[in-house]
């Protein structure tokens, strides 16, 4: 059966943050993330922001019910160990992949909204 979400970012830049709760640099970086989804959003972006924990475990964060990334839970025991790129303890990773479902690059450390930003622009304007 087909995933309904997965169409909505067909031709779309994805910015796909793995993230947790207990990780003091992606909590820091969830509000510039915010901000990129909210600024470039209309130009074609999708931030997902993914976490191993519970949905309610996440909720728990302050000011999560007002971000406007796409959030989600990826299960850790059986999720492809590359997505982690060092396995269970590397946080924050952020894959960029453009339009075309291209992984064009992965930051494993946190970013502020500046370096975000300036690496989904090309991406933005690069059209299929």
């Amino acid at each position: 059966m087909p995933d309904p979400a997965r169409a909505e970012r067909r031709g779309k830049v994805v910015v796909l943050n793995l993230w947790a709760t207990w990780c003091g640099p992606c909590r820091a970086e969830l509000p510039g993330l915010d901000r990129l989804q909210r600024e470039y959003g209309p130009e074609g972006l999708v931030v997902v922001a993914l976490s191993d924990e519970p949905l309610e475990q996440q909720a728990k964060l302050p000011g999560w019910e007002r971000l406007q990334v796409v959030r989600g839970v990826v299960d850790g025991a059986t999720a492809n160990p590359s997505l982690y790129v060092r396995g269970q303890v590397a946080r924050p990773v952020t894959h960029l992949i453009d339009r075309n479902g291209v992984l064009r690059r992965t930051l494993v450390e946190a970013a502020p909204y500046e370096r975000f930003a300036e690496l989904v622009r090309p991406l933005l304007r690069a059209h299929s």
